[in-house]
């Protein structure tokens, strides 16, 4: 008991390697504890060492079968090493065993979407939430399955209760400003994509949005200013540098068409009709360009 508590407390620290040290203690000294390879798989698991996580699993599954957890946390495994056909299989057994657990139904349900099955997810985030109405991660997850859908509305009611359980909950704020910039309401979707950086300041990700979001309200020069910010925490980012060279391209067009023609005397009409005539050339080539750019945007979950 000494090795497996004192087990339970690095875990609980984040010393993993400790943690696995006095596991693997414990269970020389109980093998037909469950506990102790479940614990070990989960430390396992939070290593990324998957492999080892499941053989943990399947060895406390072998002692005791009727125990849902062990069900639930080789899903687990299964799902972040990508095989969600035996995630969902684990987390099936596992509701079964418990079927009044919320944990299990909503971690099929992000397997289901991991899938694509977006209405199989669904169904399952909303029997997560129907257990435990305060249970704030399948809120989230249900809002991103239905901005998947392209039901930006739901999205955003779901997105709403996820903040009020946390208001810290960053992702929540993230998914909330992609629905509201897909409804094209810029202004919301800026305000969302500012919450999420007072909450993670080095986090590039909603810079590059909002950027975007000033660049479809014309707002270049803001655009501009976030993509630097974007490129100075990660200089090694694509998004950003392509971001900023349109936003920049635009700007210089949009300068470029304020400034005064002036026809010299020297000047003639077919002069002045082949400078309009090249000036609305670019201008289609653009417009054509930005709508090819932005039918091809995949908004992530």
């Amino acid at each position: 008991m000494e090795f497996f508590n004192r087990a339970h407390a690095y875990h609980a620290k984040g010393n993993y390697d400790y943690a696995i040290a006095d596991y693997d203690q414990a269970a020389r000294l109980n093998p037909k504890d469950a506990s102790t390879y479940n614990n070990r798989g989960n430390a396992y698991s939070k290593k990324g060492d998957y492999e080892h996580a499941i053989a943990d699993y399947d060895q406390a599954i072998e002692i005791n079968r009727k125990d849902p957890s062990p069900y639930n946390n080789r899903g687990n495994a299964y799902y972040r090493n990508g095989n969600y056909d035996r995630a969902v299989a684990d987390y099936s057994q596992a509701i079964e065993l418990n079927p009044k657990d919320a944990s299990p139904y909503n971690n099929r349900g992000l397997a289901h979407h991991a899938k694509g099955d977006l209405d199989r997810a669904i169904a399952d985030y909303s029997e997560a939430i129907r257990l435990d109405p305060k249970f704030v991660y399948p809120y989230k997850n249900r809002g991103s399955a239905y901005q998947k859908k392209g039901d930006y509305e739901n999205a955003i009611t779901d997105y709403d209760r996820a903040v009020q359980l946390d208001p810290g909950y960053l992702m929540a704020y993230q998914g909330r400003g992609e629905a509201h910039q897909s409804q094209g309401d810029y202004d919301r979707a800026i305000a969302d994509f500012e919450q999420v950086i007072e909450l993670d300041p080095k986090y590039t990700t909603p810079y590059n949005k909002r950027a975007w979001a000033y660049y479809a309200k014309g707002n270049f020069d803001h655009a501009i200013v976030e993509y630097d910010q974007s490129t100075k925490l990660d200089p090694k980012d694509p998004t950003a540098f392509n971001g900023r060279a349109r936003a920049r391209m635009r700007l210089k067009a949009t300068t470029s068409a304020q400034l005064p023609i002036t026809i010299r005397p020297s000047g003639s009409i077919r002069n002045l009709a082949t400078h309009f005539s090249v000036a609305a050339s670019h201008t289609f080539i653009w417009a054509n360009w930005q709508k090819r750019w932005l039918t091809s945007i995949e908004l992530t979950s």
